[in-house]
């Protein structure tokens, strides 16, 4: 009879562990299991999302950002000398500022792709900073490269107050 007993106990020990495991599994680790296939899933799509090459619409944008860019600072060579100079100066003018000088550039290089423009001006420091920043702003004349603001020896001794300022102007040439 012990032995029944015991072979019985076994049964019912073995039937209780299963239950139990069954119970765990259902509570628990099966959640758990769902948990980390989703996990699964989803880094994988993130994956492929974040994934800048396959955004066209960020491709878009970007071309056209740089596009706009671009246009900032793209001339027409031939009108460099004309028209542009000539609004310089005239923007100049309004804040009191005189060009004194455009020296003519030297013969620019076939590959290069942009134009350095040499421009002078005289004026007084705070007269010249306002022009600075309005050409700074204005679409279409060029990159502000360098400003050098100086004062002039040449000018008279009543002319003390007034500054000379080289400034040069890079420009992309337009695309033939």
């Amino acid at each position: 009879m012990k032995d029944k007993l015991l072979q019985y106990n076994k049964i019912v020990f073995a039937a209780v562990l299963v239950v139990f495991l069954l119970i765990c599994y259902r509570l628990s680790i099966s959640r758990t299991v769902e948990a980390w296939q989703l996990n699964k899933q989803l880094t994988s799509r993130s994956a492929h999302i974040s994934d800048i090459s396959v955004q066209p619409s960020y491709i878009v944008r970007k071309g056209r950002n740089i596009k706009n860019i671009l246009g900032l600072y793209r001339i027409d060579s031939a009108e460099l000398r004309n028209n542009i100079i000539s609004k310089i100066a005239s923007m100049a003018d309004i804040e009191n500022v005189h060009l004194s000088e455009a020296p003519m550039q030297s013969a620019p290089d076939s590959t290069s792709k942009a134009v350095l423009q040499q421009l002078n001006f005289a004026g007084n420091y705070g007269n010249i900073l306002k022009f600075l920043n309005k050409l700074q702003h204005t679409r279409g004349l060029g990159l502000v490269r360098t400003v050098i603001i100086q004062r002039d020896k040449k000018l008279k001794e009543a002319d003390k107050k007034l500054l000379a300022c080289q400034i040069y102007l890079e420009m992309l040439k337009e695309a033939v």
